[in-house]
């Protein structure tokens, strides 16, 4: 996997010296950490998904099951925690014509063709927008996704 993905990002020095990180520390127990890292697991594997691109995906198999693992770990402990609720946020920028489609969709599942990264607490998700470039012709939109516990059933997320 290495190898693929120094062919992918060859000259991105950045990109480059995470590769070397990954490969000295990585471990089937760090899989969110490194996918949370803006670094090129999450691009290459956003970029893969959202393209439906099988042989982009095939770069980073054991990357991936790990990383459906941990999550399903994650979702156990949200599970049997106490709470009958839970309150994620995710902060997003989104263009004038997107600004009703959440509207239209509350209360309804929504298919997402990456992972959809939010946040336990409010103040870090607003924090994240910081580090958007300025673009007028965006807003910033908060999403307070509030999930019942009881009713995840068998799906992996919320």
């Amino acid at each position: 996997m290495n190898h693929e993905c120094r062919s992918y990002y060859q000259g991105h020095v950045t990109e480059f010296a995470l590769i070397d990180e990954f490969e000295f520390e990585c471990n089937s127990q760090k899989a969110i950490r490194w996918y949370l890292k803006h670094s090129f697991l999450r691009k290459m594997i956003n970029k893969a998904m959202r393209k439906e691109d099988t042989n982009q995906i095939s770069l980073v198999p054991y990357f991936l099951v790990d990383l459906l693992e941990n999550l399903r770990r994650e979702r156990q402990q949200i599970m049997e925690s106490t709470q009958e609720k839970e309150l994620f946020y995710r902060q997003m920028k989104l263009a004038t014509s997107e600004l009703n489609e959440p509207k239209e969709n509350i209360g309804k599942l929504i298919m997402m063709k990456e992972f959809f990264r939010v946040s336990d607490f409010r103040l870090s998700s607003s924090t994240t927008t910081a580090t958007f470039t300025s673009q007028p012709e965006r807003f910033s939109v908060l999403f307070i996704i509030e999930c019942d516990i009881k009713e995840l059933g068998d799906h992996i997320f919320c």
